[in-house]
C-alpha cells in the first residue's frame, strides 16, 4: 500500500497549478510522508502540519520537513479535517482528497484584487459527498461548507453552484434512523490571469 500511495501523492503533486512553489525533492518527499502518516492516523495531524496564528484571520502554515510555510485559512484547515474524517477508510482517496489543500496553502496565489482577470488558467467541476449526517443538515448546507473548502484549495478562484442532490441510508431496520449523504457539484474557474 505504501508504494500505491507514493504513486498517488507524487502524482497530484505533479499537477501543481500555476504559479506555484518549486519543491525540491526533499521537500516533495516531506509532504509526501506528512500526507501519508495524516492519513493513515488522522488523529496526528499535529505532529506533521503546524498552525500559527489564527485561523480566521489567516495563519501561518508548515509541514515537518518543509523548507517553506504558506498561509491557511479555517476554512482550509476545517477541509482537510473534513477529509480525512470522510476517508478515514481509505487512506489513498484521503492523500487524492488533501493533497490539493495542503499544496494549495503553500502556494502562493496571483494576486488580482483591484485588476481585471482576462480569463482563468483552469476551469473544472468538483463534485464531493458529504459523510452520513443524521436530520438536522441539508444540501445547502453541505455545499456552502465545499465552497468553503475549496476557496482554501485554489485560493483565488471564482466558484459557482452547479446542482446538488442526496440519499439516505437506514443502517438500523425495523427502526427508522435515516442517514443523509449530501452531494454537491461546484464549477471551478482557478488560476486566474489579469493584468
Amino acid at each position: 500500500m505504501q508504494k500505491l500511495f507514493s504513486f498517488v501523492a507524487i502524482g497530484l503533486l505533479t499537477g501543481l497549478p500555476l504559479g506555484a512553489k518549486a519543491f525540491d525533492q526533499t521537500d516533495l518527499a516531506a509532504i509526501q510522508a506528512a500526507v501519508h502518516g495524516i492519513c493513515v492516523q488522522p488523529d496526528k495531524k499535529g505532529e506533521y502540519l503546524k498552525v500559527e496564528g489564527d485561523l480566521n484571520a489567516g495563519a501561518i502554515l508548515k509541514i515537518v520537513g518543509v523548507n517553506a510555510t504558506g498561509k491557511i485559512t479555517k476554512e482550509s484547515w476545517d477541509g482537510i479535517s473534513q477529509r480525512t474524517e470522510q476517508y478515514k477508510t481509505d487512506p489513498i482517496q484521503c492523500g487524492m482528497a488533501i493533497t490539493p489543500i495542503i499544496i494549495g496553502a503553500m502556494t502562493v496565489p496571483k494576486d488580482c484584487s483591484g485588476r481585471v482577470i482576462e480569463r482563468y488558467g483552469r476551469e473544472f467541476d468538483v463534485t464531493r459527498e458529504s459523510v452520513e449526517m443524521g436530520g438536522g443538515h441539508n444540501q445547502t448546507e453541505w455545499c456552502d461548507s465545499l465552497k468553503g473548502t475549496l476557496r482554501g484549495e485554489f485560493p483565488g478562484a471564482d466558484l459557482s453552484f452547479v446542482r446538488s442532490g442526496e440519499h439516505i441510508n437506514n443502517h438500523c431496520p425495523p427502526f427508522n434512523c435515516p442517514q443523509y449523504v449530501y452531494q454537491c457539484t461546484v464549477h471551478v474557474k482557478a488560476d486566474p490571469i489579469c493584468h
